[in-house]
């Protein structure tokens, strides 16, 4: 990422080579061709005179230092208190000494006197280590406290965390490499908790915490739209939205479906109203524009997607974006069709982005929409931005010259509404009874829904209320309400499997459907269930065949198959479709094949698909002598891997689409053991090519790891992806770091 999140020191005037440099790559200092104005630290009562808006729009403080201190994430409780995560002690320095040492925290801020600014803090938990994310959920708190995600109670309501409980040991990203590692945990609709950069979901069932798959997305921050789509971005590729739900693209475990983490073909240009010479890779002449603002997006982050009430009625739906690296917020419409997300930057009446600022530390890194259904922006507040991993001299250069260092702890939590919307009253909805937390679950603003479905998940509820919510969700013919009744009726395990048939026979609109069929799923495992959806005709909109298909895979029965071969059938072309259906296939791809007309090879669509299943099944095969030998042979490699390369070319090799390439079956992989460790030592910049796909990337070096270390992320890298899968010897990757230093 060329400018994120972070902050930075530096420790001594001296310049030295960087991290984030590249072999060859001159950095010349074209900064110093512009009239750079200076970048003082405002008082956030001066900061509000920077910013602009489009007229209508307002924006406000509602939390600045010295209440909070470097804050990167937030969330409000049912009480309309906000919960803040604190990164105070990201890199110190340059090298970022002390960078692990415990004194981040996670506050709760409270507004005693009611007149919308918080003025109270409490904490929540103090000496952490570089905190990701906070979530409310079911019964607790769920937070990213590397390398854990943790669910944590307050079980005698002291306000402090008094039973602990670890969801996944596995985040250790989010100490060496914190641009690349889970973050951003979003309670869905579904009732499952998701994590951006991070490839499984969890869920608390009778007690327990439950995981499983699910695509991995993003890179920093994550939101969901009304029908639970998730959306994220990556740092130069904006407005990324899964189509299909992102566990069941992934549930065949030797086949990878499209559908999730697409991009939104957004445009990628950015309009500051400042020019934004402070950025990792601003000498490269696509980066910034003649007049030194930056040309393109190199920090996109934290996302939402606008289910609020208090912007303009128009930007319901539409989609905004932190750019810190240009001290900007995006404003994106959006459209879909038939399934498909696409998406249109706007601007505003000035031809800047949506919110632009002067101040050059004026650093929004999250958005979130509000229980008053405003838009809230978290500014991190600081000169420059950009981990050691990735940092160039270019910018280390100039946060030493221009004085962009320092001071750390500051921070604000700005609002942004519309003059003309309505701005929701403060209710304390944990106070609420059962029956009037159902009847916000039609609310217009979809903070309160998705509370007021919480808590009662969270509560033993009376049959009075299954009855009203049995009554919201089949008995209402439209709105969000019934979507939320489903669904909290499904978190309380009181989901009428006959009732949803019912209401998916009546019909509906396409996303209605949808939720009918993902909530009714896992009852497909009985038989006569399977055997009463296929006695309907095959649906006629797309989004609700791929769903269809998906559902069919709970199914084991010989009665879906035939039913998954026909879905295929009605529009071989669609690829998401024939993906959903391979996805749902898992173990029986070789029956598949015998349903296949027998002239399939020669239709294009048939063919592919036929191939498709060839594939997986030796796959397969491959897949069960592998495992075979790994039990006796357990490969050490992989915690590093995970740790350090595994953000982006994803645990199972597959990589990202676009963005990072895929390792498994790579042919780079066949190159001489010295070549790949000369390649991991110096890192890769520009266009590559692998298995037939264009890349222009930028992966950094890892030569701060030891010889050891990086012959054993080699060893597992080759076992698990290499056509010739051999072990890496520590000479070997010495060897090539003494080659490095010669050149």
């Amino acid at each position: 990422m060329t400018c994120v999140l972070l902050s930075l020191a530096l420790s001594n005037s001296s310049l030295k080579a960087q991290q984030g440099d590249r072999e060859g790559e001159v950095q010349e200092a074209v900064e110093r061709q512009w009239n750079i104005p200076d970048a003082p630290v405002r008082t956030p009562l001066e900061a509000l005179d920077l910013f602009q808006l489009p007229p209508g729009y307002v924006i406000e403080a509602v939390a600045t230092e010295p209440l909070i201190q470097d804050p990167i994430d937030c969330c409000w409780d049912a009480s309309g208190r906000l919960w803040v995560v604190e990164m105070n002690t990201f890199m110190p320095d340059a090298d970022g000494h002390g960078e692990l040492e415990p004194g981040c925290s996670i506050a709760i801020l409270s507004d005693q006197d009611n007149d919308g600014v918080f003025d109270q803090r409490t904490s929540f938990l103090d000496e952490l280590i570089l905190p990701r994310s906070v979530c409310l959920v079911p019964g607790g708190v769920v937070a990213i406290l590397p390398p854990e995600i943790v669910f944590l109670q307050d079980t005698d309501g002291n306000g402090l965390p008094d039973k602990r409980e670890v969801l996944s040991d596995q985040v250790t990203a989010g100490l060496s490499n914190p641009e690349h590692a889970a973050n951003s945990l979003t309670l869905g609709l579904d009732n499952w908790l998701y994590v951006a950069n991070h490839d499984r979901r969890y869920r608390r069932v009778d007690g327990s915490w439950v995981s499983e798959r699910s695509a991995s997305g993003g890179q920093w921050g994550m939101s969901q739209d009304d029908w639970g789509r998730l959306a994220f971005n990556y740092n130069s590729s904006c407005v990324h939205v899964n189509w299909v739900p992102p566990a069941s693209a992934v549930r065949n475990e030797v086949f990878r479906g499209r559908g999730t983490n697409i991009s939104t073909k957004a445009s990628t240009e950015v309009f500051s109203s400042r020019i934004n010479p402070g950025v990792n890779r601003g000498y490269r002449t696509e980066t910034l524009r003649a007049d030194g603002s930056l040309a393109r997006l190199t920090g996109a982050c934290g996302p939402a997607w606008f289910t609020g009430t208090s912007l303009d009625e128009a930007d319901r739906g539409r989609l905004f974006q932190c750019e810190p690296c240009a001290n900007l917020v995006q404003r994106y419409d959006v459209e879909d069709v038939n399934g498909e997300v696409r998406a249109t930057l706007l601007g505003n009446a000035e031809d800047l982005d949506f919110l632009t600022s002067t101040d050059e530390r004026f650093r929004p890194v999250n958005l979130r929409v509000g229980p008053d259904g405003s838009l809230y922006v978290v500014d991190l507040y600081r000169g420059i931005l950009q981990h050691r991993v990735f940092l160039t001299s270019f910018l280390r250069r100039q946060a030493e010259e221009r004085g962009l260092v320092k001071p750390h702890g500051l921070g604000r939590i700005w609002r942004i509404r519309h003059q003309e919307a309505t701005v929701e009253e403060a209710v304390d909805l944990s106070q609420l009874s059962d029956m009037g937390l159902v009847r916000l679950l039609g609310h217009k603003n979809a903070w309160q829904r998705r509370t007021a479905q919480r808590l009662l998940v969270g509560r033993a509820v009376s049959e009075d209320v299954i009855t009203a919510l049995s009554h919201s969700a089949f008995d209402i013919t439209s709105g969000m309400g019934r979507v939320h009744a489903l669904w909290t009726l499904e978190g309380l395990g009181q989901l009428n499997v006959q009732a949803v048939f019912k209401a998916y026979r009546k019909g509906g609109d396409a996303k209605w459907m949808v939720q009918l069929l993902k909530a009714v799923a896992p009852f497909l495992k009985d038989d006569q269930i399977v055997k009463e959806f296929s006695s309907l005709p095959t649906p006629e909109s797309r989004e609700v065949r791929w769903q269809l298909a998906f559902s069919l895979g709970e199914s084991q029965s010989s009665v879906a198959l035939t039913m998954l071969m026909e879905l295929f059938q009605s529009d071989p072309a669609d690829v998401i479709l024939r993906d959903a259906v391979l996805s749902s296939l898992g173990g029986r791809e070789h029956l598949a094949m015998l349903q296949l007309p027998a002239d399939a090879q020669e239709d294009p669509h048939q063919a592919a698909f036929l191939k498709e299943l060839v594939q997986c099944v030796s796959k397969r095969q491959k897949l069960a002598a592998k495992r075979s030998v790994n039990a006796a042979e357990p490969t050490p490699g992989q915690s590093l891997y995970e740790a350090t390369c595994g953000a982006c070319h994803q645990r199972d090799g597959a990589g990202l689409t676009g963005l990072a390439p895929p390792l498994a079956n790579s042919e780079w992989l066949s190159l001489s053991d010295e070549k790949l460790a000369s390649l991991v030592l110096k890192g890769i910049s520009g266009p590559i090519q692998v298995a037939g796909e264009d890349y222009d990337l930028s992966m950094p070096g890892w030569s701060s790891l030891s010889d050891q270390d990086l012959a054993a992320i080699l060893s597992y890298v080759s076992k698990q992806w290499a056509e010739n899968p051999h072990e890496f010897s520590a000479a070997t990757v010495a060897k090539a770091r003494a080659a490095m230093a010669k050149e």
